[in-house]
């Protein structure tokens, strides 16, 4: 009998409840929708120079049972036609407000906020530029780069307004961190985005590259010191005509390198340009590796006249 009369209680219970759910949800309701921004129709010769939000907060009034499918619905979009407003450039969300968001029977629109959007078309241009690598990175101990990074492809093909696109110089990747690198590494790496809704960019992602060996050291000597631009009736004396150059590289690039590969330049202007007596030669060496000292440091110099006889 008791269990009788629980189903009883519990059919009434439910039966109350949706009785009251009923009743509410058919009242009248206000709820805000975030709703995506969209121009569309925009000539192949035009393109937006004006940056908009990605979406409108619309106030929107229905009943209960609209708002909760409009909710679970397929989301509704703000659509502006670049054909229909192409000269209008102060946009009034508010008073398109009711042709633009397309809603379901009995749904209204009241309000959009922003209620004020500045639409800009210009002419619409493509070029290629270099693609800049953001990174972090750090080697194991030992171990090092063997020549600068790359990415592959090296340029992006970007596309947008005029006056927007005409500024760009270079684009960035993403900016990622590595850490501990001891091998060579190939991976994939994104392209920034934030003038996605200004700037298409081709492609969105790249491949790095970065060859990376053992280092060692050794040094390479001796390299003459050559003086550049001397006047004939001048003669540069060194208290040492060479030097000899420690170098960091990859074992396998060390392997290859020659005194040859192996540059110490000073030009004669810099040597009378201020009260000195000794300079650090200028040193130039391969891509690839890395100058840690130079034996000597300085070199003393005098300089004296020279005379021919007639």
């Amino acid at each position: 009998m008791m269990r009788g009369n629980a189903h009883i209680v519990i059919g009434s219970i439910a039966f109350a409840v949706l009785l009251w759910l009923s009743v509410t949800m058919g009242g009248s309701f206000k709820s805000e929708l975030k709703v995506p921004l969209v121009v569309t129709d925009i000539p192949s010769t035009s393109a937006l120079a004006s940056n908009l939000p990605p979406y409108l907060d619309v106030n929107v009034r229905g009943t209960g049972w609209q708002l909760l499918f409009l909710h679970l619905g397929q989301p509704v979009r703000y659509e502006i036609s670049a054909r229909k407003f192409k000269n209008v450039h102060v946009f009034l969300t508010n008073k398109y407000l009711s042709d633009l968001v397309r809603l379901p029977p009995g749904v209204t629109a009241l309000r959009a906020y922003p209620d004020t959007l500045y639409l800009n078309f210009e002419k619409f241009i493509e070029k290629k530029v270099p693609i800049k690598l953001v990174a972090k990175l750090s080697y194991a101990e030992n171990f090092g780069p063997v020549s600068a990074p790359q990415l592959v492809p090296a340029m992006a093909k970007i596309n947008g307004a005029k006056s927007i696109v005409s500024l760009i110089k270079f684009w960035p990747t993403k900016r990622i961190v590595l850490d501990d690198i001891s091998k060579p590494l190939r991976m994939e790496i994104e392209l920034e985005d934030s003038l996605s809704s200004l700037v298409n960019v081709y492609p969105r992602r790249v491949l790095l590259k970065i060859n990376v060996e053992q280092m060692a050291e050794d040094w390479f000597g001796p390299v003459a010191v050559t003086i550049k631009h001397v006047p004939r009736d001048k003669e540069v004396m060194l208290a040492q005509p060479s030097v000899r150059i420690l170098v960091r590289a990859g074992i396998s690039k060390l392997n290859t390198l020659r005194v040859e590969d192996f540059k110490a330049v000073v030009n004669y202007g810099d040597l009378i340009s201020g009260n000195i007596d000794a300079f650090r030669p200028e040193i130039s060496a391969p891509a690839g590796t890395m100058i840690l000292r130079v034996d000597p440091e300085e070199i003393p110099f005098t300089i004296r006249e020279t005379y021919s006889g007639h």
